[in-house]
């Protein structure tokens, strides 16, 4: 291999040492931001499913309520025409009496005058009699029909069941309502630590290795690192040729997983990284990290971070032995899930849910 080469993968393994800890930061952030994401629809469903029960249990309620008024409509009614049929028949049992007693009379001969009162009085209190049995014996096609009242008997029975309901729902609400802002706050605290400082190494490798490799093509560094360390390819560009020729042949993926594969068969242990002369490499990009972190330390705040805080964690993990560790740790990670990483603290935006 030449010495050329050998620089050109120190240098690339040290960008993947970068890209895996822009990656651990990033997994911070989106572990928090769907555990968020998650207790944020639960909460919603919660409040849904309360809401609806309420509902629910209104329509029946206001159901069983205009059943019930209904009904007592219709026995408020069915007593008074009980009371008037009743009144019918013993005024007419009461005129006819009174009739009777003075037909009686008038056959004894005690009133000398023709009199038809005795008739008008029978006849009046047989009509007053016949009506009242009319009221209170219709028949069977003059009955008026009773109201139902099926949904009020079914919410009187089940309102126990109603209570219980609610009460259950309640309390699912409140605990989906207390894990929600415990996973809000969770991904605030999460974000304002990680965020920050995985900006900070995102630009700082911008600044470091955009030249070495273009950032479009960091999700190819397993490969280009594989081609080079294989003497496959004598360069870098000759490289990038056998990467677009995979990606033609649409075969990248399992070139790229072979490819950690290989890196991973290959350097296994730190004496694996002295050989490629890393500890310089690492040196210089812990150097770019402090000098991006200067820069943006008044922006810090605007990432939504805290600069102590920021500070705290960049002293952390910004030195040789770390990186060192985070890239045997992560080598076996491919690339390209690596750039999926970096793609989204580049792109990521604070959510709120």
């Amino acid at each position: 291999m030449t010495p050329e080469n050998k620089q050109l993968i120190s240098e690339l393994l040290t960008l993947k040492a970068g890209m895996s800890l822009v990656a651990i930061e990033a997994e911070k952030i989106s572990n928090a931001e769907a555990d968020y994401k998650e207790k944020a629809q639960l909460h919603k469903w919660s409040i849904s499913n309360l809401d609806s029960e309420k509902a629910r249990i209104k329509s029946k309620k206001e159901l069983a309520e205009k059943q019930d008024a209904e009904m007592k409509e219709y026995r408020n009614e069915q007593s008074k025409k009980k009371n008037i049929g009743i009144i019918g028949i013993i005024s007419g049992l009461v005129l006819i009496a009174i009739g009777c007693v003075k037909l009686l009379n008038l056959l004894s001969g005690n009133v000398d005058d023709i009199d038809f009162t005795p008739a008008i009085l029978m006849l009046g209190g047989a009509s007053a009699f016949i009506f009242g049995l009319n009221v209170l014996f219709p028949g069977r096609y003059k009955t008026p029909v009773a109201p139902k009242i099926h949904d009020k008997l079914e919410f009187d029975q089940n309102k126990e069941a109603y209570k219980a309901n609610l009460k259950r729902l309640m309390a699912d609400k409140e605990k989906a309502e207390a894990d929600y802002n415990k996973a809000k706050a969770t991904y605030e605290k999460v974000y304002s630590e990680s965020y920050p400082v995985a900006k900070i190494l995102f630009e700082s490798l911008l600044v470091s290795y955009n030249e070495t490799l273009r950032a479009r093509d960091w999700k190819y560094v397993d490969l280009v690192i594989h081609y080079l360390d294989s003497e496959r390819a004598d360069n870098k560009k000759e490289a990038l040729l056998l990467v677009d020729k995979q990606v033609q042949n649409d075969d990248i993926v399992r070139a790229i997983n072979n490819a950690t594969a290989e890196i991973c068969g290959t350097i296994r242990t730190v004496g694996d990284l002295i050989r490629y002369d890393m500890d310089r490499h690492f040196s210089n990009l812990s150097t770019q990290i402090a000098r991006q972190h200067e820069s943006l330390i008044d922006s810090i705040g605007s990432l939504g971070g805290n600069i102590a805080t920021t500070n705290e964690r960049l002293s952390q993990i910004n030195n040789s032995q770390n990186m060192q560790n985070v890239l045997l740790a992560k080598i076996s990670t491919n690339s390209s899930k690596l750039a999926e990483s970096v793609d989204y603290i580049e792109r990521h935006t604070r959510v709120s849910y």
